[in-house]
């Protein structure tokens, strides 16, 4: 699937929420400046939450609870993570059942590829559209 700008990668978000439940587990990857977050960005509008979306980048994980959305999200990201140690002290696991969990950098984790069954991958193309690859939907 190619996906032209932004704002297609914002609606891109709001058609895969609704796909989405809680319980799923969702790995993103893409090189720094793919549109992860903003793909985050889309999805976490899709569940009613209309604040800024920020890479979880240097905090590892934002939370966005039922004052914020329909359903308690997770928005994680493992880019800065030193270690698979390190990524399962986050215990993003922990309750996974009970929300949404969006992983940026899932690919950097053995223990993220082993539990999520829906991926997205994107790649920048040359004339600034992203290319993603998109399964278990």
């Amino acid at each position: 699937m190619i996906v032209a700008d932004e704002q297609a990668m914002v609606e891109l978000g709001l058609s895969i929420a609704n796909q989405l439940k809680i319980g799923d587990i969702v790995a993103i990857d893409g090189p720094l400046g793919a549109g992860k977050t903003v793909l985050c960005r889309g999805i976490l509008a899709g569940f009613g939450y209309s604040g800024e979306v920020s890479s979880p980048s240097y905090a590892f994980v934002n939370s966005y609870g039922k004052e914020d959305t329909s359903i308690p999200i997770i928005h994680a990201d493992l880019y800065r993570m030193a270690s698979e140690a390190d990524i399962e002290e986050l215990g993003l696991f922990d309750d996974s059942e009970n929300c949404l969990t969006l992983i940026e950098w899932a690919s950097l984790s053995e223990a993220c590829i082993k539990r999520t069954e829906k991926t997205v991958s994107i790649e920048p193309a040359r004339d600034g559209a992203r290319r993603l690859i998109i399964n278990g939907f």
